[in-house]
């Protein structure tokens, strides 16, 4: 059931120190531009739920019920999706930006319109020479997909024993999609599915965020419900392929409280915000600390540097103003309290 909507941003992105966009529920944007937060006018009442640039200067913008939006600097305009599925997550995966959301909808932009993507997955067996063991139709074996980033989409998909009445993550688990490279005695898919979970203990656990470089390999990490963080590596088992390592630390310091946001800075430091209300840092050499804790659960973090980065969450017309000098240990936070549509 959907809950009853909250004024809340959930989240932020920008193309510069001056021209940041905050966005949420009921269609609420805020736009900062090195001077003041002034509200603009999306012309809908659906939840914004990403917003992302490939860093050209354009911005897109998903949300529930299809909702797809683009800026080009003169303004969002709306873009026809081709779904109503609620749209989660916005990247470019292989050089195509893709949204994606529930009930595995997924679409990739070509010629300035959405087109859908094929369908069929297959899960290999690297045991068994990485035989076919299942394939799936996204439609109906995909629970959600969350993050795009540009070797993989992730989220989650439904096991075998899933039941239309299923609530919440019950009978789903993690999972990331990529091209199907199987070896050339075997036929190809359009795309292979990955099982991940970073806590065998745990019920079930989705892949909600990831960073996207690809340039540098390590640059890319993975962060989990249960608040784990994986980073891309080179399987030394199977060369040419690609693999997630999972840290021996938990990010987010207990189960359930899961990582929903990254942002990766220059130097490659990494900074998360956690269903736990949590702000964490870690250092390129792997140092971890937590700079900030409350109780509402933080969703978004963007930032033109680590002097001034912005963080959004269940917090009532509010978003965290942020800064953090890693050599000092100096961090600060200053709640800002925005309009909120009625």
């Amino acid at each position: 059931p959907a809950p009853p909507s909250q004024p809340w941003y959930f989240d932020v992105f920008g193309t510069a120190a001056n021209n940041v966009f905050v966005a949420g529920n009921r269609g609420a944007m805020q736009r900062w531009d090195g001077a003041a937060w002034t509200p603009v006018d999306l012309g809908t009442q659906n939840t914004v739920t990403t917003i992302w640039g490939p860093g050209d200067g354009t911005l897109y913008l998903c949300g529930h019920k299809g909702l797809v939006m683009r800026n080009q600097g003169t303004g969002w305009t709306r873009m026809e999706s081709g779904t109503t599925n609620d749209l989660y997550g916005l990247g470019s995966y292989q050089g195509q930006i893709h949204v994606v959301g529930y009930a595995g909808a997924a679409r990739r932009l070509s010629g300035g319109a959405w087109q859908s993507i094929p369908p069929i997955a297959v899960v290999r067996n690297a045991q068994a020479g990485f035989a076919a063991s299942d394939t799936l139709d996204l439609r109906l074996d995909v629970a959600s997909l969350l993050t795009v980033n540009h070797y993989f989409l992730g989220g989650a998909y439904r096991l075998s024993g899933w039941r239309e009445t299923d609530l919440g993550r019950t009978n789903t688990d993690g999972m990331v999609l990529s091209a199907d490279v199987p070896p050339p005695t075997l036929p190809a898919f359009d795309w292979e599915l990955r099982p991940y979970r970073g806590d065998q203990l745990a019920a079930s656990e989705w892949v909600y965020c990831t960073t996207s470089d690809d340039v540098t390999l390590a640059n890319n990490y993975m962060g989990t419900s249960e608040g784990w963080l994986f980073q891309l590596v080179p399987d030394e088992d199977n060369p040419g392929r690609l693999v997630w390592s999972k840290f021996n630390t938990r990010m987010t310091g207990d189960r359930n409280t899961g990582i929903r946001d990254m942002w990766l800075v220059a130097g490659g430091d990494l900074y998360m915000v956690t269903d736990g209300g949590r702000i964490v840092y870690r250092s390129a050499a792997g140092e971890v600390r937590v700079l900030y804790r409350q109780l509402s659960s933080l969703v978004g973090i963007w930032g033109a540097s680590p002097a001034e980065f912005y963080v959004t969450g269940y917090m009532d017309r509010t978003i965290l103003r942020c800064s953090y000098d890693p050599v000092a240990d100096a961090f600060t936070s200053t709640p800002v309290v925005l309009a909120f549509p009625e």
